[in-house]
């Protein structure tokens, strides 16, 4: 497959920082979306990922890029709505948004409010918008912002965050102590049931950032609760650390080691659920993109 090269967006010119991976395909495109490290770093790989595929990708870049804010505190959700008519306008009419950790808080909320997104695939999520975060303390505002305001949040219940400290407590990175029991208010709660599209919720139980096997299932109750209409499908890992990407580098391997207990003790594990989860992941794309044809993406070899 000729891989076709990328277009650098940014919010001066396109009203959103990011870099569009194209392909030979017009009609289906995928937006992703990291987590708090923010930048365009995942962006890059997985738009890679996906573009060997056969699906045309667009990282979005929702902080700490060239022309958007230093610290995930007040994001515009306008930056998603600008992202789609972009693509609408370059003949996307199926779109499928995919986002990591807050990522998935960000995917899911903005798919709530843009009724052209087909389908949202959420990775570790979260079922509350959180308090943001500023040179690494909790910000005291909103993570997110829209039309003019910002969103409802839980807070933190503490001030101070050290990860070091808590490395070096857990023997692992965990940020579970701060996450874990939040006091969530009911106005913070993201209206999932408002999205127009299939739904892929993936979580761990071997999460030490935060809950997503429970915040999942609490998404999964709301929406069945609110009588959803489309699709929902979740699939709960035991083994896999917080960062459910298809990572197969032997550095990103590594790291990954480093970081989390349960990535070092059950290596094998986790190699058999990343196999899965992208199988999950690609049958999901397959019934949004194809269902109406037979035609599926050249995959290179």
């Amino acid at each position: 497959m000729k891989m076709l090269i990328p277009i650098i967006t940014s919010v001066t010119n396109e009203g959103f920082d990011g870099i569009f991976y194209p392909t030979q395909q017009k009609e289906n495109v995928i937006i992703f979306i990291s987590g708090s490290e923010g930048g365009l770093g995942a962006g890059r790989r997985m738009g890679l990922y996906y573009q060997g595929l056969g699906y045309s990708t667009l990282a979005l870049g929702l902080f700490h890029t060239r022309h958007t804010n230093k610290s995930l505190s007040k994001v515009p959700v306008e930056y998603m709505e600008r992202a789609v008519d972009w693509l609408k306008k370059g003949g996307y009419s199926k779109i499928v948004v995919d986002g990591i950790s807050k990522g998935s808080e960000y995917a899911l909320y903005a798919s709530a409010v843009i009724s052209d997104i087909t389908g949202v695939i959420a990775r570790v999520p979260s079922y509350f918008i959180s308090e943001g975060l500023a040179k690494k303390r909790p910000a005291g505002n909103s993570c997110w912002s829209y039309k003019g305001r910002e969103l409802s949040f839980t807070p933190y219940k503490t001030r101070i965050i050290s990860k070091l400290k808590m490395l070096l407590i857990e023997k692992q990175f965990s940020l579970m102590s701060i996450n874990r029991d939040k006091n969530v208010t009911e106005e913070s709660v993201i209206p999932v049931e408002q999205i127009h599209g299939s739904i892929l919720l993936m979580s761990t139980q071997a999460d030490t950032v935060w809950p997503c096997d429970i915040y999942a299932k609490k998404i999964k109750e709301r929406l069945a609760v609110n009588h959803f209409s489309y699709e929902v499908q979740h699939i709960s890992f035991n083994y896999m650390s917080h960062f459910l990407l298809p990572m197969t580098e032997k550095k990103s391997l590594k790291l990954l080691r480093i970081l989390f207990r349960s990535e070092r003790q059950h290596q094998e594990e986790c190699m058999q659920e990343r196999k899965e989860m992208e199988r999950v992941t690609l049958e999901f794309l397959k019934k949004i993109f194809y269902k109406e044809n037979n035609k599926i993406p050249e995959i290179k070899q």
